[in-house]
């Protein structure tokens, strides 16, 4: 079996010799598109204010500071020393070179000549983010050889780990969820079965109002037979919104 590899991709904010110099939203009289898609498109203009050309591989923009990647700017774009490019912010992620068919007169297939997005600009304004990834870094997360026990061969979105964990049969479907929740009185209990015989695995019901942090839950084992086990944990109805998830350890 192959290693796993992680990758983490570096991000540095750009200063200095490349940035977005300017841009039009909800155009409708600047920098006619003649030759591609539209008539009057949003556009972004990129400016490259040092003293050599600039190569945009590993550089992206995005409308969306959450989503920095969002539209990777297409292999080979470059801007020379004190240059500008101008890239379409009309949605149709396109690259010069390709061949697309024209729904409207002359209706002959052309071929673009400029770089389009994969979004548009809002009229009504929005955050544009221009990035470049400078660099990565890699690490094994599963060695080579190792028990792969993160399968979902029946692709019921359980892994294979976990139905191992709870004794279900990795090959079938299972639609029902190991953790279940049912009401109490005025609360709510969650609960889950523990397979006994699985000693080589933890299983941790944890809590979280943001699902960035969560905390471990305390809960309460009742024992159903000499093999299984269940364990609840008793919520309020009232209060801060709450996640929960089933966390599955194999141990070494």
């Amino acid at each position: 079996m192959r290693p796993i590899i992680f990758a983490a991709i570096l991000v540095a904010p750009l200063f200095g010799q490349l940035r977005i110099n300017e841009l039009m939203a909800s155009n409708t009289r600047s920098v006619p598109d003649m030759t591609d898609f539209e008539d009057y498109p949003d556009w972004i203009e990129l400016h490259n204010a040092g003293a050599s050309s600039v190569n945009l591989d590993g550089y992206y923009l995005s409308d969306n500071p959450g989503d920095p990647f969002k539209w990777p700017v297409p292999a080979g774009a470059s801007i020379p020393a004190g240059g500008y490019l101008t890239m379409i912010a009309d949605g149709h992620d396109a690259a010069p070179g390709q061949r697309f068919p024209r729904g409207y007169w002359p209706w002959r297939n052309f071929t673009t000549e400029k770089y389009h997005t994969n979004f548009s600009l809002s009229a009504d304004g929005e955050d544009l983010v221009l990035t470049q990834a400078v660099g990565q870094t890699t690490s094994s997360l599963i060695s080579t050889n190792a028990t792969w026990k993160y399968l979902d061969d029946d692709g019921d979105g359980l892994t294979n780990l976990v139905e191992y964990a709870f004794g279900l049969n990795p090959n079938s479907p299972n639609p029902a969820s190991p953790l279940t929740m049912s009401p109490v009185g005025g609360s709510y209990s969650l609960a889950y079965h523990l397979d006994l015989l699985r000693t080589d695995i933890d299983i941790i019901l944890q809590q979280s109002t943001d699902l960035l942090n969560w905390r471990t839950l305390s809960t309460n084992p009742t024992l159903i037979s000499s093999s299984e086990q269940s364990r609840t944990v008793t919520l309020p109805t009232s209060g801060a919104r709450a996640f929960h998830r089933l966390q599955v350890i194999k141990k070494p």
